[in-house]
């Protein structure tokens, strides 16, 4: 049986009971076997002995007759009855069975009976032939008496056997019925214990189940204080530790935790200033007034709650708990700083919406001016007086392109198709803007080494690359200093002749003497929003997009500065060795002319629709001109067929390229060609078959060889 259920006091006693019981039932039923075994030798004594009686009885009876005979009858036939009746009359008076049935009187006087019929036989025994018959008439009157007395006892013998067989049979049945009510009784108890017994055992399970569920809950708690970040405490009146655990006690306070039992509060935390936040809270707790608060200690958050720990009326201490929240508050921080980011992408999408706007209007501009500088240019000599002014334009605008571009990349981020540049030339070319973006107080020196190769990169990409690290350079030197940009070869390895080296390297190194960065800010520099600048003064984007830029042209960057030494940027470019440069002179040769060819020429703009339909018309080709869509779809259907579609992208209602897949769903194969102010990968998804493309802004060269170069594919 299980300790714990014999430990239970009420199931030891029941035990108790029941072993009482059970030997009272064990005496009971060994009286009651005793009593009828008892009664059955008395049973089978009695009915021997009646059986012996009856025997007696008949045997008595030709005796009496013989001894009346006496007289006539030979002697030796009554001589040998009466000795026969006389053993008889012996062993009954002898016979163990008659003494404990009640018949011992009896029993006696049938033995004189049977000693007197000895005496008979004993005086029969002399020469009773020879006597007269008178005499023998007396003996055989006195063996009648004898006989019939001896018969008499008998019967009374008989009669006190069957009263005592009564006595015992009413015994016999006052026992049954004892013995049935034990047995009821004992059954009744049986249950009575059994059914005791399971619901006391069903109890005790249930109190052990409760014990084994509370343990376990002790377990459960014990694991969360061991790994979750919680501290729980309770404290005295005098603010004295009575209790403290919880995963979130600081690193190598553990041993200090379990030996603070006594100890006080101000002890934990090293101070008894009642100004400190924990003591002051805790004494409010105290004085009755639970009280939550957030508190940051060794490096770390909690938000606490304490409040009075009553028994009864009484407050009898505090109880507290503190939840760690450093990692919470830390992603609280950086959802804080990704709405922020959010925020600053809408309004930096708003912003890239309207530049969109603004460059595709500015570059409209931007064509019309640097196409009729272009042909002004082209009537010109090269002695002319305002040649030059002319010339100044042209470079103006072209320059303006680069701002253009900025917008566009800002506003439309697409993969640009790369060339083949001298990166040197290009950074001669912005020598001029730098100049202008970074002051009369810095000095920029630029080191641009002779025949250099080329890089597989687009103009753009370079002139951002460039200008991005400068005006960072300008910001790092508040107070003035020294802007160096140099360009170099890096030939340690020599490449294969006619296609780009990845072992050759074109190295652009661009530094500056201004403030530098420390470790942290150096490890971070390339993030995208990072910034160490003032809010409204950058958007953490510039060295970013210069990072994307060099690795998406399989370079590298690498960064040297410390703080208060400058910051050196080193960039490193495969060589294109082998490979011609792209625009590196302007062209000298005459534009290519029309050969009558038919031109659709569709343009919202009518500044640069008047630009491109005069000058086609002046270089030979039939031109139909269209302010949008649905007008040039009338105007093709109206007239011949076309050889050349030149449209622009955006237009309201049809777009270009949606124009000319509806022109060549009539005129299947129909050249075509895209004027945009964005890379013409988007407008190419839109359109079935071979499209050409011109950017915008474009020069008159640049349509007359776009427009050429299309018609002869």
């Amino acid at each position: 049986m299980n300790r714990k259920l014999r430990d239970q006091p009420i199931t030891r006693a029941a035990v108790v009971v029941a072993m009482l019981l059970t030997a009272g039932f064990v005496t009971a039923n060994l009286w009651l076997h005793l009593r009828i075994t008892h009664w059955q030798d008395g049973v089978e004594r009695g009915a021997s002995a009646i059986r012996l009686l009856d025997d007696f009885k008949h045997a008595c009876e030709p005796v009496t007759d013989l001894a009346i005979a006496a007289e006539l009858l030979p002697v030796e036939e009554l001589l040998a009855q009466l000795d026969t009746l006389t053993q008889e009359a012996q062993e009954l008076a002898v016979h163990p069975a008659l003494a404990p049935l009640g018949a011992a009187k009896p029993a006696e006087q049938l033995a004189d009976a049977a000693r007197r019929l000895a005496g008979g036989v004993v005086v029969l025994s002399g020469p009773l032939a020879a006597a007269p018959a008178s005499e023998r008439a007396a003996a055989g009157r006195e063996i009648h008496a004898a006989v019939v007395a001896a018969r008499r006892q008998a019967e009374v013998a008989v009669a006190a056997i069957r009263h005592e067989l009564t006595e015992m049979s009413l015994e016999m049945h006052d026992s049954n019925q004892l013995a049935k009510g034990l047995l009821l009784v004992s059954c009744g108890f049986a249950v009575l214990l059994v059914a005791l017994l399971w619901f006391r055992q069903h109890d005790l399970l249930r109190l052990l189940e409760t014990d084994r569920q509370r343990h376990a809950a002790d377990r459960h708690l014990a694991v969360v204080l061991e790994r979750a970040p919680i501290i729980i405490w309770s404290l005295d009146r005098e603010l004295r530790f009575t209790f403290l655990r919880g995963a979130a006690i600081p690193a190598g306070a553990h041993d200090a935790a379990t030996s603070m039992m006594g100890r006080t509060l101000a002890e934990y935390f090293g101070t008894d200033d009642p100004a400190c936040p924990p003591l002051t809270h805790h004494r409010r707790a105290l004085a009755g007034e639970p009280q939550s608060y957030a508190v940051r200690w060794q490096e770390r958050n909690f938000i606490v709650h304490v409040e009075p720990w009553r028994e009864g009326a009484e407050i009898t201490g505090v109880l507290g708990a503190a939840v760690e929240t450093t990692a919470t508050t830390r992603m609280q921080a950086q959802l804080a700083h990704s709405r922020e980011r959010v925020r600053h992408l809408e309004k930096m999408e708003a912003i890239g919406r309207l530049a969109d706007f603004v460059a595709h209007d500015f570059n409209n501009f931007l064509t019309v001016v640097l196409g009729y500088s272009g042909s002004v240019l082209q009537q010109l000599p090269a002695t002319a007086p305002h040649r030059f002014e002319v010339e100044e334009i042209a470079r103006t605008a072209e320059r303006a392109t680069w701002l253009t571009r900025q917008l566009l990349a800002f506003s439309r981020p697409t993969r640009i198709e790369a060339e083949a540049i001298d990166l040197a030339s290009a950074v001669r070319a912005l020598a001029p803007v730098l100049e202008r973006q970074c002051g009369e107080a810095i000095v920029v020196e630029l080191d641009l080494a002779p025949a250099i190769p080329p890089i597989l990169a687009h103009r753009t990409q370079v002139e951002q690359i460039v200008l991005n690290l400068a005006v960072n350079a300008r910001d790092a030197m508040t107070r003035g200093g020294r802007l160096r940009i140099a360009v170099a070869h890096d030939s340690a390895t020599a490449a294969r002749p006619g296609a780009p080296s990845t072992e050759s390297a074109v190295v652009l190194t661009v530094s500056d003497t201004g403030i530098g960065m420390d470790e942290e800010v150096r490890s971070r520099i390339f993030e995208p929003f990072f910034s160490t600048k003032a809010d409204g003064h950058g958007t953490g984007l510039g060295l970013a997009i210069v990072d994307a830029i060099v690795r998406e042209r399989g370079g590298t960057i690498a960064v040297d500065s410390d703080s208060g030494r400058g910051s050196t940027f080193t960039l490193r470019f495969p060589a294109a060795i082998g490979v011609e440069l792209d625009r590196i002179e302007v062209a000298t040769a005459p534009p290519p002319i029309g050969r009558g060819e038919r031109v659709l020429l569709v343009e919202d703009d009518d500044a640069v629709r008047t630009l491109a339909e005069r000058t086609l018309e002046a270089h030979g080709y039939l031109l139909t001109a269209a302010r949008g869509g649905l007008e040039a779809l009338d105007r093709a259907a109206a007239g011949p067929p076309l050889d050349l579609v030149l449209t622009d992208e955006r237009m309201l209602r049809i777009s270009g390229s949606e124009l000319i897949s509806r022109l060549r769903e009539r005129q299947p194969g129909l050249p075509a060609i895209l004027m945009s102010s964005h890379s013409g990968g988007s407008a190419h998804a839109t359109v079935n078959g071979e499209v050409g493309f011109l950017a915008k802004p474009f020069t008159v060269a640049e349509l007359l060889t776009t427009v050429r170069s299309t018609l002869d594919m």
